[in-house]
């Protein structure tokens, strides 16, 4: 029986870094694992809405559509295209085909537990996904997100710090 598992929490707040650990210790105990991260699934008009709203974390940036549709594929018929999101391109540069069985998928993004749905039915059967909420100090999160933010998109410090005030009270 498949699984399928939501893993949420704030921007920095180390989501990316269980949901890596959970499938790794998942695999140790024999379980195959797909995650999908659903930065996967930012829209080619995030440079645009990033402008409009100040933010890569507001949850219209991402084409939450298209992730439930692919999820929906994948367990209707173990088949989907996965798209690669490239921050420095700005754009999805290339999609990348699952078509291998997993015991258990992981969806891992800010607003993925209230973004998605809570039951999915396929094929007459319902999956309820568990879900995980992840926690941190908010000192470390402002640390964690100018070190990755800098390296991911290279943005100047100053404009990173400007942009917190927009982050934390999402």
């Amino acid at each position: 029986e498949e699984k399928l598992v939501y893993c949420a929490g704030a921007s920095a707040s180390g989501k990316s870094f269980i949901a890596e650990q959970l499938v790794e210790q998942l695999e140790k105990k024999g379980k195959k694992t797909l995650l999908i991260s659903s930065d996967s699934y930012y829209s080619n008009e995030s440079q645009m809405k990033y402008l409009l709203y100040g933010t890569f974390d507001h949850p219209k940036l991402i084409d939450y559509d298209t992730l439930e549709s692919d999820i929906r594929k994948y367990f209707t018929n173990g088949v989907f295209e996965l798209p690669v999101y490239s921050f420095m391109e700005k754009r999805t540069t290339q999609y990348i085909t699952i078509d291998q069985a997993y015991d258990i998928v992981i969806v891992e993004w800010l607003y993925t537990v209230s973004s998605l749905p809570h039951t999915l039915t396929i094929k007459g059967s319902t999956i309820n996904p568990y879900k995980i909420v992840v926690h941190a100090p908010i000192e470390e999160i402002i640390f964690r997100r100018l070190v990755r933010d800098q390296a991911r998109v290279k943005e100047p410090l100053h404009t990173l710090i400007d942009v917190m005030s927009n982050v934390f009270p999402m």
